[in-house]
């Protein structure tokens, strides 16, 4: 759920995947709800953060988003990497 005042975006999304698995055999279910914060919007593009990941993205059509977000992960090693891919939302 968004909700919008002037330009700032607030709310919860809901992942509905989110299942990162890792070369060790672990795994990290990121699907499920979670706040946004540093949310932006201007007439035609969409920013904002949500957990470790954060999201830039396009309106192409009424109630469509997409775009493309990168989630930085902490490994066992205690080294910070980016995962980055495509991500879509829809009402």
């Amino acid at each position: 759920m968004l909700g919008q005042e002037g330009r700032t975006i607030s709310g919860v999304i809901n992942a509905s995947e989110g299942l990162c698995t890792w070369a060790d055999g672990g795994s990290n279910d990121n699907a499920g709800p979670v706040e946004i914060s540093a949310g932006e919007v201007t007439d035609t593009s969409i920013t904002f953060s949500a957990g470790i990941c954060h999201f830039q993205g396009r309106f192409v059509s009424e109630g469509r988003i997409e775009g493309d977000e990168v989630c930085s992960v902490l490994d066992l090693a205690g080294q910070t990497f980016e995962l980055i891919g495509p991500f879509s939302l829809s009402r």
